[in-house]
């Protein structure tokens, strides 16, 4: 990006924030999330390149040349298209966040001093899914949604242990050291060769042994996440040793944390798209996947048996066994950790809209709209919004901001996603000009 094009995005950037917290004070203003942070962008860039070069060393030691070509290739892979996000602003620096992050950072630090930890970095990332995950490389990310769901910084901190736990046990490298080695076995050779030289039932044959592939790779991933746990919490209560049964509130939020708190329903659509001069059009919410219902037949994977979260239950048992866990209630002072969200609802689906997420942004804004009906921010976001669709669309590039349909989506954001898809150009524009400020 050159300077110029850098500084046009962020003068447009503060045109916008002063139209949209014109009634905040300057020093709040601050505080919005900012995707277009060039120096932090070329720094993470840095210390990534650094931190894979030497994987990539690693890895160039490896002597069967078959399997180091594969991890190689495979490595190279997930390089690229973390650098892919790191460019796009997806991770973001913000003053409430990061400083809330860095110091429970330092507090692991401070009370695991036999660990070496100075290299970890801890990212925040602007994503729609409540998650945290180790990407190897000395690296941990956050999504924003999860801090947002999580009522203390005790309940983060066991997050952010764990993930941390998952980097100091080698999981990422090993877990694609391993599958580069399976996938260069000779029962997968042997097997592959046998299914080439069938005749029928190809396809089905491979599906199986790919199901199978996938199962056992899954339960192994089961076992990593006891290994992570274990550590985890030790670097937990080293920390926090007043605080260690947060460990397993944690464990009991995240089994149920992604499943979606608030939904769009016809009366809300009604309510946002029925103008008095277009009546809503129940051919709007007609679905392609009801119309094709491709989930006929009997789903291939068996979704619970390939998720994390249901695997909590057991999570929960394992550590409280091991450990002898007293699940003690005790008060903790939430009142900074509460400040976060005064202003997330507005940051998130701005953030979400400077990453041309527009799809993405709209949704959330009706979502927080539902909440907050007479906030003028928000509906001048779907204004926003519904312009950058408008011009996707009449440029043909609307899958690039706007998701299509899928069985994994909640049946909400498909009815969503149905009804952006399914509007005219004259309704579309009718829309506009409503919401239009």
């Amino acid at each position: 990006m050159t300077i110029k094009t850098h500084t046009f995005k962020v003068l447009k950037k503060t045109l916008l924030l002063t139209l949209f917290f014109g009634t905040f004070s300057f020093a709040q203003s601050q505080n919005i999330i900012d995707t277009l942070n060039v120096e932090y962008i070329n720094k993470l860039t840095d210390y990534y390149n650094f931190q894979t070069a030497k994987t990539e060393f690693k890895i160039s030691e490896i002597e069967n040349k078959k399997i180091k070509k594969q991890l190689l290739s495979d490595y190279q892979d997930k390089k690229k298209e973390f650098l892919i996000l790191v460019k796009k602003g997806i991770f973001i620096e913000h003053k409430m966040y990061s400083n809330i992050i860095a110091e429970i950072l330092n507090n692991i630090k401070l009370g695991n001093p036999n660990l070496d930890l100075k290299e970890i970095k801890i990212l925040i990332a602007i994503s729609d899914e409540i998650n945290a995950y180790n990407c190897g490389d000395q690296i941990v990310v956050i999504n924003l949604p999860l801090i947002l769901n999580f009522e203390n910084h005790l309940e983060l901190a066991y997050v952010i242990s764990h993930e941390i736990a998952h980097q100091k046990l080698n999981h990422v490298y090993a877990s694609m050291l391993k599958r580069s080695e399976l996938y260069n076995s000779k029962e997968v050779k042997k097997k592959t060769i046998e299914i080439q030289k069938q005749k029928f039932n190809k396809g089905n044959v491979a599906a199986d042994f790919v199901k199978k592939i996938v199962y056992t790779n899954r339960g192994e991933s089961r076992k990593l996440e006891h290994q992570a746990d274990s550590l985890g919490y030790i670097l937990f209560k080293n920390a926090y040793p007043k605080f260690d049964s947060y460990s397993i509130k944690t464990l009991k939020k995240l089994k149920n944390i992604d499943v979606e708190n608030d939904s769009l329903v016809k009366n809300d659509f009604i309510n946002y798209f029925q103008l008095p001069t277009l009546k809503f059009n129940n051919d709007w919410l007609t679905s392609e996947i009801a119309i094709y219902n491709y989930q006929k037949s009997e789903k291939f994977w068996n979704i619970d048996s390939l998720r994390t979260h249901p695997d909590c239950d057991a999570r929960i048992n394992f550590l409280k066994n091991k450990f002898n866990i007293d699940e003690k209630s005790i008060s903790v002072d939430a009142t900074n950790f509460s400040a976060l969200k005064i202003n997330a609802d507005k940051e998130y689906v701005l953030g979400l809209y400077f990453l041309e997420e527009y799809g993405r942004s709209l949704y959330q804004t009706l979502l927080k709209l539902k909440k907050n009906p007479n906030d003028v921010f928000l509906k001048k976001m779907i204004y926003d919004n519904l312009i950058k669709l408008q011009e996707a669309r009449n440029n043909y590039t609307l899958n690039k901001y706007l998701e299509t349909e899928n069985p994994k989506f909640s049946e909400s954001y498909n009815q969503f996603l149905c009804l952006i898809r399914n509007l005219r150009k004259n309704e579309l524009n009718q829309i506009i000009t409503f919401y239009k400020y």
